[in-house]
């Protein structure tokens, strides 16, 4: 069992990673527009883009996937998510930033459906619970100590980055 995870340990230890600045942007994009003065309607609207990209992404990431493999798609929406949450902080528009959300969710979909296929990929059927159980405890973690940043006396600026 060690050994299998051993074998993954770098993709594991980037979704620990990756999961840390996800975790703190799903919590400061609200807080921001907040901030902003913007009704909740629209903030509700950012988050329901959110969603509706994750939608499109598990629909057009498997393509991807099929067509050029895991580490090129990775390294795509790997940018694409980060550029989309610092693009947020270029410009504070409503549409503008629908448009981000909507590439955070197609981003962040593909993301999962390529570590976990990965994972399926690299390890057998007498190990993949144990590995994808590793997994879930280091995403939970993960998104659950970005959360928590959030109660540090850092300035906005420094949070996006962090979170990127």
């Amino acid at each position: 069992m060690t050994g299998v995870i051993a074998s993954v340990t770098a993709l594991l230890l980037s979704v620990g990673i990756l999961l840390v600045g996800h975790g703190l942007q799903l919590t400061l994009v609200p807080l921001f527009a907040a901030n902003l003065g913007w009704a909740p309607e629209k903030i509700g609207y950012l988050g329901s883009a959110y969603f509706l990209g994750f939608v499109l992404g598990c629909l057009s990431v498997p393509r991807l996937v099929a067509s050029v493999g895991h580490i090129r798609v990775f390294a795509v929406l790997v940018a694409s998510a980060t550029a989309a949450l610092l693009a947020l902080g270029v410009l504070e528009n409503f549409s503008f930033w629908l448009c981000c959300r909507l590439v955070t969710g197609w981003a962040f979909a593909g993301l999962y459906m390529v570590i976990e296929s990965w994972l399926n990929e690299k390890t057998s059927g007498e190990y993949r619970g144990s590995v994808l159980s590793v997994y879930t405890i280091i995403t939970l973690l993960g998104i659950c100590a970005g959360q928590m940043l959030i109660g540090l006396d850092i300035p906005r600026t420094q949070l996006i980055m962090l979170g990127a």
